[in-house]
């Protein structure tokens, strides 16, 4: 409605001051004459109860209008909720930056953290190389000492002499024996040669393991035992019945050998116990407190003085095959295979 304004009657022209008597345009707002317009009074609430137009042109427009608005609500409704996702996005991109941020701040930290992980890695590694020197040096020299106390006792025994595989008979002469062994490799000993020898029985042996105990010599001069050693070598292998014919049962041989310190009988033991010796058949004491190796029968032999020796044999095998020569000094009765090997004894 125009409200206050005059209401002047588009079809007669003239002005109206009761508003019953006329109805207004929805679309262009103009006035009307219900009688100009030939509407009668019952028809009037009809006419009211819903929006007019004074003509086509208006209805027309007025319902292109409408279309327009319906059109602009639904691009308005699109245009928001784009408008919502775009907001939302924003704001998730916000929180992405925010969290690109945050990685890139840890990202640096944990750089700055690698970076002095690598110093004390370089300072630790520096540090473990000076103290495995110092290791080495002290290995080197506890060594060297282990070496010298073991010269120094075998100084203490070089007139000693193991003899391995004689039987062990009821009521045996031992002094006997030894001189038996003596005279089947052809070396004669004199009345005064032999100071001692007696058996090696250890404890909590039985009986089985005791009938071959060792027989422990101790010659009143080393020349006396070097000179049975000469001979055992140029007659090479000896069986117990050569040395006495009650003995024509028992097949094994007789071995000679020095007696071994407490450090020769540990470096036999580390020998036979090394990982990298396995496939070395014969393992076996040989002379001036050395440990024997070999693979077979006709392979090279190979000295073991130390557990440094041990160490450089394992880096050797590791790399190709080896091919060490006989010590000179180094038992030559025949070698013991380790899985038929007479078990050592000690006092």
């Amino acid at each position: 409605m125009s409200g206050d304004a005059d209401m002047f009657c588009a079809v007669c022209k003239k002005k109206e001051l009761d508003q019953k008597k006329v109805i207004e345009c929805a679309h262009c707002g103009s006035w009307a004459h219900f009688r100009c317009k030939n509407v009668l009074d019952k028809n009037i609430p009809k006419l009211r109860s819903k929006p007019y137009y004074c003509t086509e042109d208006c209805l027309a427009a007025q319902q292109s209008s409408s279309r327009s608005s319906a059109a602009d609500a639904v691009l308005l409704s699109r245009m928001n909720a784009v408008l919502s996702e775009v907001t939302a996005i924003k704001t998730t991109v916000t929180e992405i930056e925010r969290s690109q941020n945050f990685i890139s701040a840890e990202f640096e930290k944990l750089r700055k953290d690698l970076v002095t992980l690598g110093k004390d890695h370089k300072e630790l590694a520096n540090a473990v190389g000076d103290l495995h020197g110092k290791h080495h040096t002290v290995s080197t020299k506890v060594n060297q000492l282990e070496l010298e106390v073991d010269r120094l006792t075998r100084a203490g025994i070089t007139n000693n002499m193991v003899i391995l595989g004689l039987p062990t008979m009821k009521g045996e002469n031992t002094t006997d024996l030894v001189r038996k062994v003596a005279a089947s490799v052809g070396c004669e000993l004199s009345e005064d040669a032999i100071q001692d020898a007696r058996r090696l029985n250890s404890k909590g042996k039985n009986s089985a393991s005791t009938s071959t105990a060792p027989i422990k010599v101790t010659f009143t001069e080393e020349q006396f035992k070097e000179d049975l050693f000469a001979q055992k070598k140029n007659h090479g292998q000896l069986l117990p019945s050569a040395v006495d014919a009650k003995f024509a049962a028992f097949k094994n041989r007789v071995v000679l050998r020095d007696e071994m310190t407490s450090f020769g009988m540990n470096l036999l033991k580390e020998a036979r116990e090394a990982e990298y010796l396995v496939d070395f058949k014969f393992i076996w004491p040989g002379r001036n407190g050395a440990v024997l190796v070999k693979k077979s029968e006709n392979s090279s032999v190979h000295v073991i003085r130390s557990s440094v020796d041990l160490q450089k044999l394992k880096q050797q095998t590791s790399k190709r095959p080896l091919n060490s020569s006989v010590c000179s000094s180094e038992d030559s009765s025949p070698v013991i295979d380790r899985n038929k090997r007479v078990k050592n004894q000690h006092q």
